[in-house]
């Protein structure tokens, strides 16, 4: 489901900033007072979450606090190739009250016809080719760590001829904006009421609960779980577990490509649809990105594939970036990940470098350290 959900035209950029750490950075402040009922795109439940959204607004508008969305624009790169967008404000932070807190939602913003204000005044100036666009991939709304919740995408395309203006502050830029809300469905109360059946299943699997089957990670761990749960999730499971296969005679599956946490992670998945540790973690993300793969778990295929893409690119582990790489590389249509991983390794040089498990490939297996090699001096 999309829902456009702030459209304001034209905004006014400020002059440039510098932060602590030298980065040239641009902010723009939306004050929510007035503002006409967000347009759903499509979903047929669209009607129900857009008037939830926006008597969110209005309700937060009235308080003595404004509701407001900050945006932040850096420049990092000495070359300004890329810029980074930061969003937050308590606007955002209201979200996660209307579609609830186990919902993985995303936004996407848009800046079209970025041009000098002096031209935007003139009778055709909004008709002009001359103007420049800054569009975010789908950024992973979450918590931050100084309060509230935010998003951010610090590998946003900057176009060239743009620069030149952006950082002289005798020019005044204007553009139209577009923040679009991004997410798989809207969970009410009943659906979160179900959810928490399911959680005690999932707490008590150790301890109380009658399990039929035991599940191994890569470290040897042991965890029950039920056939059932882990059929209805996987055809590949399904399968190996009506047969005459091992698993099915001794009541056992070994999933070693999951670490002791990772194998809590999928567990949560498969029993509450849960990926919150997946979120905060690169290497469990990862995890269950291969092991949905490999058995066709195609819902946490598709989560983790949205996880991966909506974080900021630093937040990939390089060790993690490079298993990446050579895991989507096969791909064909998870090219857009193969180049994340690439930008993870390419922007934390100096970690990749320092990385023992960089170094292991050069000795154990010089030609895909040479492809790798190959692939990072491309970008």
């Amino acid at each position: 489901m999309q829902l456009n959900l702030l459209n304001f035209e034209p905004i006014k950029f400020g002059k440039c900033g510098t932060d602590t750490y030298g980065n040239k950075y641009k902010s723009v402040k939306i004050d929510i007072d007035e503002i006409s009922q967000a347009v759903a795109l499509w979903d047929e439940a669209d009607p129900t979450v857009r008037k939830k959204v926006f008597e969110h607004l209005m309700l937060m508008s009235k308080k003595e606090d404004k509701c407001r969305i900050y945006i932040t624009f850096t420049a990092f790169d000495p070359a300004v190739k890329t810029i980074s967008v930061n969003i937050t404000g308590n606007a955002l932070e209201g979200l996660q009250t209307v579609f609830g807190s186990h919902e993985n939602i995303k936004v996407q913003l848009s800046i079209s016809q970025i041009i000098k204000e002096e031209e935007a005044k003139t009778v055709c100036g909004w008709c002009t080719k001359s103007f420049f666009c800054l569009k975010s991939e789908e950024m992973l709304l979450e918590r931050v760590r100084y309060g509230g919740f935010g998003c951010i995408d610090d590998d946003i395309n900057f176009p060239k001829l743009l620069r030149k203006d952006w950082f002289d502050d005798n020019v005044n830029l204007v553009g139209k904006l577009y923040i679009t809300l991004i997410a798989d469905c809207f969970i009410g109360e009943t659906i979160s009421d179900k959810l928490a059946i399911n959680r005690k299943i999932l707490n008590e699997l150790q301890n109380t609960v009658e399990t039929d089957l035991v599940i191994v990670s890569g470290n040897g761990k042991a965890f029950n779980c039920h056939r059932s749960f882990l059929s209805a999730h996987s055809p590949v499971f399904d399968a190996m577990l009506k047969s005459n296969f091992v698993e099915n005679k001794e009541n056992r599956i070994e999933l070693l490509d999951l670490s002791e946490n990772s194998m809590k992670a999928f567990l949560a998945y498969i029993y509450c649809w849960d990926i919150e540790e997946a979120t905060n973690n690169s290497a469990i993300a990862f995890d269950l990105l291969k092991t949905a793969h490999k058995y066709e778990i195609t819902g946490l295929e598709s989560s983790m594939l949205n996880v991966i893409t909506s974080k900021p690119t630093k937040w990939i582990n390089v060790d993690v970036a490079m298993d990446l790489f050579f895991f989507s590389r096969c791909l064909k249509t998870w090219e857009n990940i193969t180049s994340k991983a690439i930008r993870a390794m390419n922007i934390q040089n100096k970690k990749l470098e320092q990385s023992a498990y960089f170094q292991q490939l050069f000795r154990n297996d010089p030609e895909s350290a040479m492809q790798l090699c190959i692939a990072l001096s491309s970008k």
